[in-house]
Parts: C-alpha cells; sequence; structure tokens
C-alpha cells in the first residue's frame, strides 16, 4: 500500500494512469480555500463521467470517497466551481494470480501475440 495525494485545480484536470498490479482507492476530498460557491471533484474514464462530490466552505468542506480504479485504467480528475479540491487515497497492490480473473490481462500489451 502506497499513499495517494493531489490538489486538483480549476480548469487544470489531472490524468491518472493506474500501474498495471495495483488498484487506486481514493479515500477523502477536501475543500483547500473558503468559497460560498459549490466547488464539483468530477472523474471521467474511457466509460463514465460523474461526479464524486460537492463541497462548498463551511458547510460541507471535505467528504468521504470509497472509489477503486482497476489496473492500467486511465482517470481523469477534474474540478467544476472556483475552489481547489484535495483528493487523498492509496495504491493497493494486487496479487498478479488474481489480475486476470478480476480485471483480465493487464500483465502484457494487448498488441503482443504468444508462440
Amino acid at each position: 500500500m502506497s499513499f495517494f495525494g493531489l490538489s486538483v485545480q480549476p480548469g487544470e484536470p489531472f490524468t491518472i494512469v493506474v500501474p498495471p498490479f495495483s488498484t487506486l482507492h481514493l479515500t477523502n476530498a477536501c475543500l483547500t480555500e473558503e468559497t460560498r460557491k459549490f466547488t464539483a471533484l468530477c472523474f471521467s474514464t474511457e466509460d463514465i463521467k460523474t461526479t464524486m462530490c460537492q463541497l462548498k466552505f463551511p458547510n460541507v468542506s471535505n467528504s468521504p470517497l470509497d472509489y477503486v480504479f482497476r489496473p492500467r485504467e486511465t482517470v481523469i480528475l477534474s474540478v467544476e466551481g472556483p475552489g481547489t479540491i484535495d483528493v487523498t487515497g492509496m495504491y493497493l497492490q494486487v496479487d498478479s494470480s488474481l489480475i486476470e480473473a478480476d480485471f483480465g490481462d493487464v500483465s502484457s500489451d494487448s498488441s503482443s501475440s504468444e508462440d
């Protein structure tokens, strides 16, 4: 397990590619500045785009998260609104014998061929 932390600023989406033998578990979002308008933390992948949480100071300045992203998945985090949001979580190692059963084959390039 290793720590993950990131500040996501308005207008500056951040792209994450999850390492091949890990999952990324996002656990918390926190608004870093006082703003009276809602600020939303969003994510998008190949398959989906959605809002993870909406924060507004002082009523809701942080939110627990429980999002898990698969090995080699590309995730784009972005903010809609005026505030910056700190996101924390952790990378979790995945047992390589379970990867193909749970996530498909992520250990080799899909363009390679077997003899």
